[in-house]
């Protein structure tokens, strides 16, 4: 009992000790240089703690469950996530415990709601050690934070937001992570805020690892490497490589159906869009099958014209990513 005393001790000793790496205090007013995300705005009264932004680096963002799994050298992980590459923005805010660690969260959801951002993800009070030890602390944690951050430590309560939305051509992916506690004794509400932009690859060759991956989190990966010309749906040649790939992951995976999905941008009469969006996709379904040996029982093809674009076709960078073929699970 008294070895176990000591660990934990122990444990709590280190706890402390990483957090003092961080601010000496809590700060009452915004660290120098820093500034709130554009698009994102901060909760009434809060304060910029510590803030950091890397240009470039990978994460991972969470989109389902902690389980334990023995994955990536972790002993927890989620059973849903999105590997992201980007340019990655940290803040930190404090906040008065005061007001609330669920009105300071339900504040955010409604105005990411508000800012046409989709929600991916929520979880609170669940494995609290699964944020210290695994995501954000630890030798190799997850998203390991710098060490002039605070650890977030959610055994107090927590919540946690993955969203997504399309802004100004890039793909944006936000993490915030609430909780609540006790900081060089005081009492705050600190609020990890990560937003990591992606931009969308619409020139080289999608490999079939990626269909895979992305298949896996979302359920469909765009194809920007099928080329057209305007109105018609005769596949170039430079198309062969892209489609190589989507056959070599559609043979590996033989046991399960996919629709192949045409899209198009606004330009033009709906009704002949309609129709070119779906000769496109029965376009690439038949070279896929008569050309490189794709089962014919995987596949379906299907076209939706401009209904489901990726972002406003207002701009000619818009509109090239609207253009494009998608596999989709069936």
């Amino acid at each position: 009992m008294e070895y176990r005393n000591l660990l934990f001790l122990f444990g709590a000793v280190f706890f402390t000790v990483s957090n003092l790496l961080a601010q000496d205090k809590p700060r009452k007013t915004d660290l120098p240089g820093s500034k709130d995300y554009p698009l994102i705005s901060r909760y009434k009264g809060a304060v910029i703690q510590n803030y950091s932004v890397d240009d470039y680096e990978k994460y991972v963002l969470g989109t389902g469950k902690i389980v334990e799994k023995n994955y990536r050298g972790q002993g927890k992980y989620f059973t849903k996530f999105i590997d992201l590459e980007g340019k990655i923005t940290r803040i930190q805010y404090i906040i008065p415990q005061k007001e609330g660690i669920l009105k300071v969260y339900k504040n955010y959801e409604i105005a990411l709601k508000k800012a046409d951002f989709e929600i991916l993800f929520t979880m609170k009070d669940e494995d609290w050690t699964f944020w210290n030890e695994n995501y954000y602390g630890g030798d190799n944690a997850i998203n390991q934070l710098e060490k002039k951050f605070y650890v977030p430590f959610g055994k107090n309560g927590y919540y946690y937001l993955t969203a997504k939305a399309i802004k100004n051509e890039k793909d944006l992916y936000l993490s915030l992570f609430f909780c609540k506690d006790s900081y060089f004794g005081k009492d705050i509400i600190l609020v990890t805020q990560e937003v990591i932009e992606t931009k969308p690859l619409l020139t080289g060759l999608v490999k079939a690892e990626k269909i895979s991956n992305s298949l896996k989190t979302k359920g469909h990966i765009a194809i920007y490497g099928i080329y057209f010309d305007t109105g018609k749906y005769n596949i170039k040649t430079e198309s062969k490589a892209a489609l190589r790939e989507i056959a070599l992951f559609l043979k590996k995976h033989r046991k399960n159906k996919y629709f192949i999905v045409g899209h198009t941008d606004n330009v033009g009469n709906f009704a002949a869009n309609m129709t070119l969006s779906k000769n496109r996709a029965k376009a690439v379904m038949n070279y896929l099958v008569k050309k490189l040996g794709v089962k014919a029982r995987q596949l379906k093809a299907s076209g939706v014209a401009s209904l489901a674009p990726v972002t406003s076709n207002s701009t000619d960078a818009g509109k090239a990513r609207n253009r494009r073929v998608e596999i989709v699970e069936q």
